[in-house]
């Protein structure tokens, strides 16, 4: 038992499978808002088949900050920390895309 527990506060990951600039699949995921990580399989599945362009990012950002509700559990306010939600998921999502598209395969 450790005394105290670190919550993080943040954090949003993704994983991106392309053919060419089509998107074949799109994995993201968000942890540290609820009490345990989540994905967003009916969000991330509206980009298969297209192209992962600034629009549709910002759609699956826009969708993602719409269904998360974080609790208290650190010292950050819970709706700063829901603010914050589509910029991060915007970063992670160009960051793949754009690795992605510059090595032509899987990221």
């Amino acid at each position: 038992m450790r005394p105290s527990f670190d919550f993080p506060e943040l954090g949003v990951a993704a994983a991106l499978w392309m053919q060419g600039r089509t998107v074949e699949r799109l994995a993201l995921a968000a942890g540290g808002l609820e009490s345990y990580p989540r994905l967003f399989p009916e969000i991330t599945a509206r980009v298969a088949g297209r192209e992962l362009d600034d629009a549709a990012i910002a759609a699956v950002a826009t969708e993602v900050h719409r269904g998360v509700r974080p609790v208290h559990n650190t010292f950050l306010d819970p709706s700063y920390r829901r603010r914050m939600v589509p910029v991060y998921v915007r970063r992670v999502l160009r960051a793949v895309r754009d690795r992605g598209t510059a090595r032509g395969g899987p990221t």
